[in-house]
Formats: structure tokens, C-alpha cells, sequence
């Protein structure tokens, strides 16, 4: 038995080269001063009756160097995999099976978050490979694990991981965070509208202006009407 891939791939590349150049035009908006002067915290960012329906997922213990070394192996073998079964067109039942059971992984989902919020320490090629992985599960309707992918999406977009970095580095990890907002707007509009009213200071300011740049005010308004 057959059955089609369920994950379309055209949203995602129009969303990354918009969000590309939106971040390219953000920084002509917001000053470099702004952004140094302003810190960004996610108790700030998040109203208490707001992050209370929020259950973090569980992250495990430091791991010994060996122990990180394996993890690291066994989450870019995941994502390989992944790799493998999003670009095919047909594949068998097992095969979908196994990506579904992919996107509904907890750990892994937990670390693409976690690797997402790093400043520095991924390359461009697996972070967009990670915010595929979390477009994919989000636009699984049936994921067991929908709503913590849905969490992990707004905890990496109000993270405190913009100071003290390079230039080069907040705009790869703004245009994460543009990219990642407005797959949210699309899939739960009514989610990213509570973000962004519970957001303030330099962040509300950037989804915005991501709103007016990416036309996402319409389509926020019908999650209101939902």
C-alpha cells in the first residue's frame, strides 16, 4: 500500500524568502542601539494567566561529553531521516508510520526547541531543516503531540536570545522567529494573536511589523472570529 506525502513544501519556501528579506528590512526599522538597550525575557513577554496554560516539555539533565556526543549522533540521524521522508512524493504505509511517529516524538521535538534558541551553535542548513521539521508536525492535524509543538513555536519565538550576539546572528535568529510567527498565524491564528498582545518592548515591535510586511493582519483576524 501507498499513500502520498500529506506535506506540502511551496508555503515553506515562500515564508523563508519573505521572512529573509523582512529581517534585512527590520534592521534598517529597529537600531542595533534598540536592541542592546532592550532585553527580552520570556516571564516579561508572557502574561501569568498566559504561560500558566503553557506545560513546558521536560528536558533532561546535563549529559556527560560522551553522553551529548551519542544524543547529538541520535537527533541528526532523526533528522536525516527526515530528510528522506519529506521528499518523497509515494511511500509505503510504513514509511508514514514512521514520520508520522517522527513528528510526534517528544525529545525530539524538545530538541529541535533547545537547538532552535541557541545563538550560534547550528548552521543555517539545520536550522531551516528544524523549522521544517516543526512546520511539518504543525501541519499534521491528527500529531499527538500537536499542541507541544504549537508551545515549543512560541517559547522560540519569545526567547531571550538576542543580546550580546553578532549582527549576523540576530538576523538568522529573527528570521526564525518571523518564519516560525507566521506559520503560527496560519495554523493557529488565535495562538500567535495571545503572543503577540502579550508581548512588549522590541519583540511586539517586530511581529508588527512582520504582520504589516507579511499581510498576516487578515488572517489573524479570522482566528479571532474562530
Amino acid at each position: 500500500m501507498e499513500i502520498r506525502g500529506k506535506y506540502p513544501r511551496k508555503r515553506t519556501y515562500y515564508l523563508r524568502c519573505v521572512a529573509s528579506c523582512f529581517v534585512v528590512a527590520a534592521f534598517g526599522y529597529l537600531s542595533l542601539e534598540c536592541l542592546k538597550r532592550t532585553h527580552l525575557t520570556a516571564g516579561a513577554l508572557v502574561q501569568p494567566s498566559y504561560r500558566e496554560t503553557q506545560e513546558p516539555i521536560q528536558v533532561s539533565a546535563p549529559l556527560s561529553a560522551k553522553a551529548a556526543q551519542l544524543a547529538s549522533q541520535s537527533f541528526q540521524k532523526r533528522m536525516s531521516r527526515f530528510d528522506k521522508l519529506r521528499n518523497k512524493v509515494l511511500m509505503s504505509a510504513g514509511e508514514g508510520d514512521e514520520r508520522q511517529a517522527l513528528f510526534s516524538d517528544l525529545p525530539t521535538i524538545a530538541e529541535v526547541e533547545s537547538r532552535l534558541e541557541r545563538g550560534s551553535s547550528e548552521s543555517l542548513v539545520d536550522r531551516l531543516r528544524m523549522i521544517d521539521f516543526l512546520e511539518a508536525g504543525l501541519s499534521w492535524k491528527e500529531n499527538t503531540s500537536h499542541a507541544e509543538i504549537v508551545s515549543a513555536i512560541e517559547r522560540i519565538i519569545s526567547a531571550d536570545n538576542l543580546s550580546g550576539l553578532s549582527t549576523k546572528t540576530k538576523k538568522s535568529l529573527l528570521s526564525d522567529k518571523v518564519e516560525l510567527f507566521a506559520l503560527l498565524v496560519q495554523e493557529k491564528p488565535h495562538r500567535a494573536q495571545q503572543l503577540f498582545d502579550s508581548s512588549d518592548n522590541v519583540l511586539k515591535e517586530i511581529l508588527d511589523y512582520a504582520i504589516k510586511r507579511l499581510s498576516l493582519g487578515k488572517r489573524l483576524q479570522e482566528g479571532e472570529l474562530q
